[in-house]
């Protein structure tokens, strides 16, 4: 029989996160940090995936409505120091996949905790567009 997993529910700015007492990521994945530029604004991603480029994120990201976009790597515990206990939040969150999970929603926020310096290679992607009947 396993033991059960305590938690509590917080909120964070007003919105309720599950952050288990185990205060650690629990991602089965070598991980990788990006900051993506969306058309609504900038993320932060956390995902398993080896590459920016790797049909699986950009699937990933295509699933989450994210299908034009300009990401950048962030190193992983550059982002771990800089949003602490939220990024394990992140990482444990059950109702997400393991191969993609959003760090940060907040463009502001996101931006003002990197250097432009801290950015690896800039990927650019962009999903071809159906013609349209006229």
């Amino acid at each position: 029989m396993s033991s059960p997993v305590i938690s509590v529910i917080i909120k964070v700015e007003g919105n309720p996160f599950h952050w288990p007492l185990a205060g650690r990521c629990t991602m089965a994945c070598a991980m990788k940090c990006a900051m993506v530029f969306t058309g609504s604004g900038p993320l932060v991603v956390v995902t398993c995936y080896d590459s920016l480029n790797d049909p699986g994120f950009l699937r990933r990201l295509a699933e989450k409505g994210i299908d034009k976009f300009i990401t950048f790597e962030l190193p992983l515990e550059a982002v771990r120091e800089r949003y602490g206990n939220h990024f394990n939040v992140v990482c444990e969150d059950l109702n997400e996949t393991d191969e993609l999970r959003v760090v940060d929603y907040e463009g502001d926020r996101a931006l003002s905790l990197f250097e432009f310096s801290e950015f690896g290679p800039a990927v650019f992607h962009e999903t071809p567009r159906r013609p349209i009947a006229v």
